[in-house]
């Protein structure tokens, strides 16, 4: 059993909600968005269940209050059938699972009781100060403000994810990364630090990716990379802004594939190597007319990860500006064209056709019409995918099903 708090605008569904789950043995305090945050706060507890529409405060802000606040603490969003795409954005924010209105108390219990059993030991999360004084006791100070960067530090130092840490110069953009570099797993891997502004235009590539012996003039020797030099540790290239848009391409081929081209060389070398850029002009406005057109004719067939990831890698690599069509990845630009799935046996068009995305894109499909069809009730959508509810719930987390059902 465990201390449940209850947030929800309607003061007769958390009476109905709190009396179900109190007789099943929980600990509940109830309360509106505004009061729920402040509880949140203050309080510690094993589980919160939070509508999404409120006013004042909502169900995504105590989403982001309880990472803030009480990182440990699993969340249950709610909100009504046709909202639907709330339940993409609540997974994407780190709910744990999400009942949409009107549900069950079946549904109710076996949500509560799928996030308060008893799992496998895990780690504690760790103190914000004490990761510091762990990993990086270079970053001095103990003012306040500094407590959600150190939070955030902590929570994606020992993870691949790329990163672009933003400030203006002299503000420890590089004590950042090397904190980063040393609560990672690769902390006894290299970490090699590049200022991109400092290294003339003409030699970016090839101090970056290397060269090949006689692949231009001069080069009468061949020459490692600093990515190479990387590899299994983490790479900090600084002032990435400043790096021409031939260069940018092929960098972001690098992190799309983990395939390095050195200068003159036609085959790729695998490697592994994180990733941390810093800028000090970071000021993204947008997409252009012309990559907007191509992102929403582009099937998305990693759906919103996908997106994601692609929206991650075209801000750390433009750094600055407007995004255009040149920026995107050319499966964007130029999309191959997937066979309808309208036909029950799809024929193989002349050129080939990209079997993993058409395998996607009715897996989509089909989640999203048995949502539609059953208001969506995960139980009763399950059952007509013939899967148990559970990996439903895992699908619309980790494939992050298109929000537009």
């Amino acid at each position: 059993m465990g201390r449940i708090l209850l947030c929800d605008d309607e003061e007769s569904l958390c009476r109905s909600l709190g009396r179900i789950l109190r007789s099943a043995g929980h600990d509940v305090v109830t309360a509106d968005g505004p009061g729920g945050e402040a509880r949140l706060r203050a309080e510690p507890f094993d589980l919160i269940l939070t509508d999404i529409r409120m006013p004042g405060v909502n169900g995504f802000e105590i989403l982001a209050a309880a990472r803030k606040h009480s990182p440990g603490t699993p969340v249950i969003a709610m909100s009504g059938s046709a909202e639907i795409p709330d339940a993409v954005k609540a997974m994407h924010a780190g709910a744990r699972d999400f009942l949409i209105k009107p549900f069950d108390v079946k549904a109710l219990e076996e949500a509560v009781g799928n996030v308060l059993r008893p799992s496998q030991p895990q780690s504690p999360v760790a103190d914000p100060v004490s990761w510091r004084n762990k990993h990086a006791p270079w970053m001095l100070g103990n003012d306040a403000a500094m407590l959600p960067v150190l939070g955030l530090m902590s929570q994606v130092a020992d993870t691949r994810c790329t990163v672009l840490i933003t400030g203006e110069s002299g503000t420890g953009k590089e004590l950042a990364a090397r904190s980063l570099h040393a609560g990672s797993g690769r902390a006894a891997k290299p970490f090699v630090p590049v200022n991109c502004a400092a290294i003339p235009p003409s030699l970016v590539e090839s101090e970056l990716f290397g060269h090949a012996k006689g692949s231009f003039t001069g080069a009468t020797s061949s020459r490692v990379g600093r990515f190479a030099q990387a590899d299994g540790g983490t790479i900090f290239l600084d002032e990435i802004g400043e790096i021409e848009l031939a260069v940018q391409a092929k960098l972001l081929r690098l992190i799309q594939d983990g395939e390095l081209y050195p200068v003159g060389e036609e085959t790729p070398t695998k490697i592994d190597v994180r990733i941390l850029a810093a800028t000090n002009r970071r000021n993204i406005s947008g997409f252009d007319q012309t990559a907007l057109g191509a992102m929403r004719t582009y099937s998305w067939p990693g759906n919103i990860r996908e997106l994601e990831n692609v929206v991650e890698r075209l801000v750390i690599v433009k750094g600055a500006g407007t995004l255009g069509l040149a920026d995107l990845p050319p499966a964007i630009r130029s999309p191959r064209a997937i066979t309808p799935l309208s036909t029950p046996i799809p024929e193989l068009p002349k050129d080939g056709t990209d079997l993993r995305a058409m395998l996607e894109a009715v897996e989509e499909r089909m989640i999203g019409e048995a949502l539609e069809r059953t208001g969506g009730n995960k139980n009763r959508a399950a059952e007509l995918l013939g899967l148990n509810r559970t990996t439903l719930v895992e699908k619309l987390r980790r494939k992050r099903v298109s929000p537009q059902f």
